[in-house]
């Protein structure tokens, strides 16, 4: 294999993301195709990154297919339940953490899903939609918001281990900036020897 251009393949992945229409590619499925499309009609990554590239796609994609309920809880991976653990104890023991209710089952398949408060946007949304309205003031209160966030999920001795712009959340009915996606959030002395995260966040020396 040649050597990898990572930020290129994080570019190129994030540029996918990006050009997804939500309104047209409407469920998670696809959405995925989509972006593996994308990634493979790219003439700048090599074939190589092409394939680097859409194995990270497809982690986030089995992810995103359980917690949106494609898998049954009684097939699904032990992340799962992991997540669900994370979701019901984390946020309901502290309000700057996305609102877990429980779960909830689909009627027309019986397929279980997670049962969240509902956020209007992420992050890296928010600023792109409002980057020069935002006062040194708004700048200092996000951060901190986030801080306090990330605080109280430290203190509750667990790492959230993929946090970013994406699973920063805002409700603006609340006006409040809550951390959310606790799929890869666990216990602060438990190790992984896979690795997890969004690329662009991942230091380039573990991947």
């Amino acid at each position: 294999m040649s050597t990898l251009r990572y930020g290129l393949i994080a570019a190129t992945n994030n540029r996918a993301t990006t050009l997804t229409d939500t309104n047209i590619y409407d469920d998670v499925h696809k959405q995925f195709e989509f972006q593996k499309q994308t990634v493979l009609a790219d003439k700048i990554l090599t074939n190589d990154e092409k394939t680097f590239a859409i194995r990270l796609l497809t982690k986030n994609y089995d992810r995103d297919k359980v917690i949106y309920d494609d898998e049954n809880v009684e097939s699904a991976n032990q992340s799962w339940f992991e997540e669900a653990k994370s979701h019901l104890t984390i946020s309901n023991k502290w309000m700057d953490i996305v609102r877990c209710y429980g779960l909830t089952q689909n009627p027309s398949n019986g397929n279980y899903m997670l049962a969240m408060h509902k956020m209007e946007i992420d992050l890296r949304k928010y600023l792109q939609q409002n980057h020069n309205k935002l006062t040194r003031k708004d700048r200092i209160n996000i951060t901190y918001e986030i801080i306090k966030a990330l605080y109280f999920i430290h203190f509750g001795k667990a790492i959230h281990r993929d946090l970013h712009s994406g699973n920063i959340l805002y409700s603006q009915f609340d006006n409040y900036w809550l951390i959310g996606d606790l799929g890869f959030c666990g216990p602060a002395d438990k190790s992984s020897i896979s690795i997890y995260g969004n690329l662009p966040y991942i230091a380039p020396e573990v991947i």
